[in-house]
């Protein structure tokens, strides 16, 4: 389905220097064969299995050679305008060095609306225009190739998820400017298919999120344990306004877009609570075992 969608773009796909699959020895031999057969403008790159997901995306990188270079992930599709859409707000905005599109969730029951309005996704916005932005998800961007060259997405940091919000805070700091364009729309599974995933989703999620706090802000460098504690005291309450506010500052948004998700909003909102309280719990139990958060929800995430 994916490579459907990027066959399909309105501007060819086969224009590109290279189209890179990375393929980390996860689908059958067969298969991999298969799709070089039904998409001969692809270029397959093997990498070790179990490679994380930022270090197959940056090996897939290091065998480009065009002046941009566009991430996608397997489990989207893409619109046929999307690879029009992300490119040409580099001729608009001279001055972008990085490129985000908007990633959507397709909405069909309560469970879906609650993960669509509280997930990073900062879906619904349906902005015309490009405008400025402080982060990108990593399925659904374009980068100059000299951004890549001069800071590179990092690959070992102790969060499960989200190097590339931490890519985005040092890229900013670095001068450089981040854009995003609403109409290059790509579509998303379910981040979470059920309420066991969602559980050990935010729980780690909530964890990360402290430690992405502390990076950006360089909190927890002065050793003085009270000093310590009251940074990350001032990260919860900031941390935790910014995701209790985030369905709402959706949600009109959302009901715009189609009013019939009316019918979703009860349940929703209880989902939403439920998610709130354990993404709560994960950034304080990052505070006082952060290893072994990663670590257990790593493990039951992957499971």
């Amino acid at each position: 389905r994916c490579l459907h969608s990027l066959e399909d773009q309105t501007l060819a796909v086969s224009l590109a220097k290279q189209v890179i699959l990375v393929d980390s020895q996860d689908a059958p031999k067969a298969r991999i064969q298969e799709l070089t057969a039904a998409f001969p403008w692809i270029q397959v790159v093997q990498v070790a299995p179990q490679t994380p997901y930022y270090a197959a995306k940056m090996a897939g990188y290091e065998q480009t050679t065009g002046d941009g270079v566009l991430f996608c992930d397997s489990d989207c599709q893409y619109q046929q305008d999307w690879l029009a859409q992300l490119l040409g707000v580099f001729k608009t905005h001279p001055d972008a060095g990085i490129v985000a599109g908007e990633t959507c969730i397709e909405v069909d029951d309560a469970f879906s609306f609650a993960v669509a309005l509280i997930w990073g996704f900062p879906t619904f916005s349906n902005q015309q225009k490009p405008y400025r932005a402080n982060f990108y998800a990593a399925n659904n961007v374009a980068f100059k190739r000299s951004v890549l060259k001069d800071l590179p997405i990092p690959d070992e940091l102790s969060v499960y998820r989200g190097n590339c919000s931490v890519h985005s805070i040092e890229l900013r700091k670095q001068g450089f400017k981040i854009y995003k364009n609403d109409q290059a729309r790509t579509l998303h599974p379910l981040p979470a298919k059920n309420f066991r995933e969602l559980f050990w989703r935010f729980l780690v999620n909530g964890r990360d999120w402290l430690i992405w706090d502390r990076r950006a802000n360089r909190a927890q460098t002065n050793k003085n344990f009270l000093f310590n504690l009251a940074q990350d005291g001032i990260s919860f309450i900031k941390v935790s306004s910014r995701w209790l506010a985030r369905p709402f500052i959706k949600l009109p948004r959302a009901l715009a877009q189609d009013k019939n998700r009316f019918v979703f909003l009860p349940l929703a909102l209880l989902i939403i609570i439920y998610t709130e309280c354990i993404f709560i719990l994960g950034f304080i139990l990052g505070m006082l075992f952060p290893d072994q958060i990663l670590k257990v929800g790593s493990k039951k995430l992957e499971s």
